[in-house]
């Protein structure tokens, strides 16, 4: 089910066994190495740059059998070489030059004064059986290896086996950011992954009064960045247009240079520009004479030569020598035809070494083309001292273009096609893009060689990576919500069916339950608003912005949802059988199945939890209880839950940003709530995995939150912050130093887990976990320095205006407002964990309170919710364990809406207020009681809760009679809503600095 099509990747053993014998080889020591002194008198006068000469040592001390040197293109690598060579023989050892093609190995040897060989001349020796002749290699010889990232992993690994096994030792030289081999390749990244490499960089091939800036600029593009590019476009090397135009003026600028006394290369991407720029400059030079006209003879791209013109040799062919055998013809060399024969054969002349020599008709019809454009595989390795023009199209590839660049010494100009001619008068031109854009594609376009090794792991890494692990998650979880959700719309809005906007409209459905809305009861409640939906010019869009107002206005209620009859059934049957007194068939008892129903939804086991309170309900005292069964059931249920909650019994997401499965529609497809779970376990896993990665490796963007905290608590929130940072990141693919990216442009879980997450790492650190800052002390301490004195001065003070400095102001505002915090805080621990009393991280339990208390929590129900039945008593620290629980607490859930301790008077005004709203409503009943403690929470932040109850009643429909489970609820709910909106209006106390304290004005003993 989730296998991308064509991804399927192939290899053999044979090549993985390769792979692993050449880094295995690379690991070994053992080898020659040179004295020090002779290295020195080697280098001695060369006047190489500090990279070549460190290549040079490393490469001669290092005693490795077989070792790898990367750089960049002009760094003078053969230069290098030559003085490696000269140091080695003065060891009476032999040197041997290798190259993947005969041009590569002919430079290599005509640079350090050896014989040149093709890998492939060994492997073939090794075939019929004379290797031992033809290479007699010895203990302490070296062979030197050019070009090794286009060598075929398989001809490589035969030639170093060979060297290695005759006591010689290998060293390799390359460029991993250039073409690489036509066979299987990638063992030099490989190798330089998995053991290193010799690395320099300094450039030394560039010429001019801008040789510096063009150095770095290539550098810049190697690495693939795009602020390499600023350097060609400021020195106006980059020319733009269609395909034809771009030929056009790149082989004219080539011509220009050539008329000058330039030399200069024309370097295009494929075979087709170059047949079709080689015919055009073929035309140019006969139109100007430079060819004959006479005599022509048939070329394998289906071209023609004459006198005068310039070709290349495609093949080796060794029986076709020169200098008395002391050359042949090879491919890459450019020649120019001095005369045509009858038969097909010609004669040729070397455009370097000035040899002449006759080709066979076959040679000629079958590798003989036309050389005034050349492919980048062919100019590889090649270097003009004038300058060099390339043909970019989008289509290029950053191996290919980096290499382009850094042909000639002087200039390397750019002819990037963004026009694209279309010849059917059907179909529409493509708008040009800018030159820009086109660049900064192909940078962004690798196709370097990957190793076998480095595929599979890449193959195994991603098997297990977030994004894989999440993307299975998140289809399994909601694969069947769309239907679902379109029957939700069905039911209650009909009209928003089969719109434009209903994509949009599911799409927020599912990001509702994923904040733990149920769908059906959010759509039903946001229909019934006074407005109808039929009057909205695109009723989903209207919908969809109801929906996602309240969203931002309302927490989701506890959930609960309906229960379907076998489940019921069943509940019914484990109560009656515990607790047979018990009336389970009471209509009473609804809001209990509806509650397990909810819990059935979040994984929970209901019948466990429903058999646990079945037995409380066995246990209730003999004495009558004023609490009805049902009340007494529903509360036992929401107690238990959230115990089982907190022991992790139901299904807790790892990570924020999954989607909320549906465990009461998942059950009914077999197997899909285990793979869940083993979805969930495997992603758990791996966010420890990349915790563990990122507190060992320590990767540059978590360098903006600090240091790891010595202090254990503090560290331990350090660690679980970088794991889901690390998580995220690898989730949604982010890259650079940016810890979290850029802000999404969606609503989704990927913006939420943004939000929570930036939050969260630009607070942390702020306040130390275990000790609370304390502010800067006033420069002139006044009686505000003692609580008492303080009372004292706010009872009797006059009412003179005092100006005092502001921080002053702040310490007596700090004292005042934590008047009392701390013996509340202790009364609190004594009560619901009394191990944590006079416990070592005692300082940090308090202050963990007192940053709760400052976001909008109330001690008492915070610990009340947190703490376990043994109050910690299985933790060596219980107030550490409270510290950690309370802080991850509070910064992943927004705090509960206040509430206090109503008086007997404004109960009885609020009651009048409902009679007058609600004429038919009865609220005497005690689960009213929950709406007055809510008004009283809001009267002591100083909010106006008549004006607030009245808002609220009017969104209420008229006929409500206050009897129903629901109806208090509701209200209830009306009422968090008017009054965090007359907050939010700037009513009530607000703090008047933001790094201000907040008091707990509902505490009994509270000052103020």
């Amino acid at each position: 089910m989730f296998v991308e099509h064509h991804s399927t990747r192939y290899t053999t053993t044979a090549t993985l066994a390769a792979e692993g014998d050449l880094v295995a080889w690379a690991r070994r020591g053992g080898g020659h190495r040179l004295r020090a002194a002779t290295v020195e008198k080697a280098l001695a006068g060369q006047g190489l740059n500090d990279g070549q000469s460190e290549m040079v040592r490393r490469f001669a001390r290092s005693g490795h059998r077989l070792q790898l040197a990367l750089a960049p293109a002009g760094a003078g690598k053969t230069s290098a070489m030559k003085v490696l060579a000269t140091a080695w023989r003065r060891t009476g050892h032999r040197v041997y030059a290798f190259g993947p093609s005969a041009r590569a190995a002919q430079e290599l040897g005509a640079s350090i004064g050896a014989k040149p060989h093709t890998l492939h001349q060994l492997t073939t020796a090794l075939r019929f059986g004379f290797a031992h002749r033809a290479f007699p290699m010895e203990a302490g010889d070296l062979v030197i290896v050019d070009e090794a990232a286009m060598a075929g992993t398989h001809t490589l690994h035969k030639v170093v086996k060979y060297a290695l096994n005759n006591g010689a030792d290998v060293r390799l030289i390359g460029d991993d950011a250039q073409l690489a081999a036509v066979e299987a390749g990638g063992a030099i990244r490989l190798l330089a992954h998995d053991v290193g490499a010799v690395r320099f960089r300094e450039i030394v091939r560039f010429r001019g009064a801008d040789r510096e800036e063009q150095a770095a600029a290539s550098l810049q593009i190697r690495a693939g960045s795009p602020k390499g590019l600023e350097y060609y476009f400021e020195h106006g090397r980059v020319s733009d247009g269609s395909l034809e135009t771009m030929r056009d003026a790149a082989r004219s600028r080539w011509q220009a240079d050539l008329d000058a006394g330039v030399q200069s290369l024309l370097i295009v991407p494929t075979n087709e520009d170059t047949v079709a720029l080689n015919i055009e400059a073929r035309q140019l030079r006969l139109n100007r004479g430079a060819v004959d006209r006479g005599r022509e003879v048939d070329l394998h791209d289906a071209t023609t030569a004459g006198v005068g013109d310039w070709v290349v040799t495609r093949h080796n062919q060794r029986l076709l020598s020169l200098f008395g055998g002391r050359d042949f013809v090879k491919n890459g060399d450019v020649w120019t035809i001095t005369d045509v024969h009858a038969s097909g054969k010609i004669t040729v002349q070397h455009r370097v070494h000035k040899a002449a020599i006759t080709l066979p008709a076959g040679y000629v019809h079958a590798h003989v083309e036309l050389a005034y454009a050349a492919t980048i595989n062919r100019v590889q390795g090649m270097t003009s001292t004038g300058n060099a023009h390339l043909l970019v199209p989008p289509t290029m590839t950053r191996e290919q273009f980096y290499p382009g660049i850094t042909r000639a010494m002087r200039g390397n100009y750019l002819y990037v096609v963004t026009h694209h001619h279309v010849i059917d008068q059907h179909r529409e031109t493509p708008e040009p893009v800018s030159p820009e854009s086109v660049l900064t594609g192909v940078l962004r376009h690798s196709g370097a060689e990957v190793s076998a090794t480095e595929t599979l792991r890449a193959a195994q890494d991603e098997a297990v990576s977030m994004g894989t692990l999440v993307l299975r998650y998140n289809y399994t979880a909601t694969y069947r919500d769309e239907d679902r959700y379109r029957a939700i719309l069905t039911r209650h809005a009909p009209s928003t069916v089969d719109l434009d906007s209903e994509p949009a409209l599911i799409q927020t459905l599912r990001n509702a339950h994923d904040l733990g809305w149920e769908p059906d009861p959010l759509v039903a409640t946001v229909t019934r608003w006074r407005q109808s939906l039929d009057e909205a010019d695109n009723r989903g869009a209207a919908l969809q912005a109801r929906i996602t107002t309240h969203l931002e206005r309302r927490r989701p209620p506890s959930t609960t949802g309906p229960p379907q009859p076998a489940d019921v059934t069943r509940w019914r049957g484990i109560v009656d059988a515990i607790a047979p007194h018990v009336a389970v068939e009471d209509p009473d008892w609804e809001k209990i199945w509806a509650r397990a129903a909810g819990a059935l939804a979040l994984g929970f086991d209901v019948d466990a939890a429903l058999t646990v309170v079945a037995h409380q309900l066995t246990a209730r005292p003999a004495v009558p209880d004023p609490m009805p069964d049902d009340r007494y059931a529903d509360a036992a249920l929401a107690a238990e839950l959230e115990h089982r909650g907190e022991r992790g019994e139901a299904h807790q997401r790892a990570v924020p940003w999954l989607a909320r499965p549906d465990f009461a529609h998942v059950r009914h497809h077999p197997g899909h709530a285990q793979y869940l779970h083993e979805m969930n376990l495997a992603i758990a896993d791996r966010v420890e995995h990349l915790r563990a990665a990122v507190i060992r490796d320590q990767p540059e963007w978590v360098s903006g939150l600090g240091a790891r905290p010595d202090n254990p608590i503090a560290a331990e929130e350090w660690d679980d912050l970088v794991g889901l940072v690390a998580a995220y990141r690898e989730t949604f693919r982010i890259e650079g130093e940016a810890p979290l990216g850029g802000k999404p442009g969606s609503h989704g879980a990927k913006a939420r887990a943004w939000r929570s997450l930036s939050e969260c790492w630009d607070t942390f650190g702020r306040t130390p976990v275990t000790d609370r800052p304390e502010p800067p002390a006033p420069r002139t301490a006044p009686r505000a320095a003692e609580r008492d004195d303080l009372f004292a001065e706010l009872e009797h003070g006059d009412e003179r205006v005092v100006l005092e400095p502001l921080n002053v102001l702040v310490r007596r505002y700090e004292l005042l407002a934590r008047d009392g915090d701390e013996d509340r805080y202790l009364d609190v621990l004594a009560r619901y964990v009394p191990g944590a009393v006079n416990a070592g991280a005692e300082p940090a339990a308090l202050n963990a309170l007192a940053n709760a208390q400052d976001q909008g929590w109330q001690a008492e129900r915070l610990v009340r919710k947190l703490a376990d039945d043994s109050g910690f008593a299985w933790a060596s620290d219980p107030a550490a364990v409270l510290a950690k629980r309370v802080s991850a607490h509070v910064s992943e859930h927004r705090p509960p809406a206040r509430i206090g301790a109503p008086t007997d008077e404004q109960i009885d005004r609020w009651r009048s207020i409902v009679a007058e709203h609600l004429p038919n409503a009865i609220v005497t009943g005690e689960q009213w009681g929950i709406v007055w403690r809510h008004a009283a929470g809001g009267t002591a932040l100083g909010l106006d809760a008549d004006t607030a109850l009245t808002d609220a009643l009017s969104q209420l429909p008229g006929d409500i009679t206050g009897a129903g489970d629901g109806d208090y609820r509701r209200a209830g709910e009306a009422l968090v809503a008017a009054l965090t909106d007359h907050h939010s209006a700037g009513d009530g106390l607000h703090a008047a600095l933001s790094w201000q304290a907040h008091p707990d004005f509902g505490a009994p003993d509270g000052a103020l």
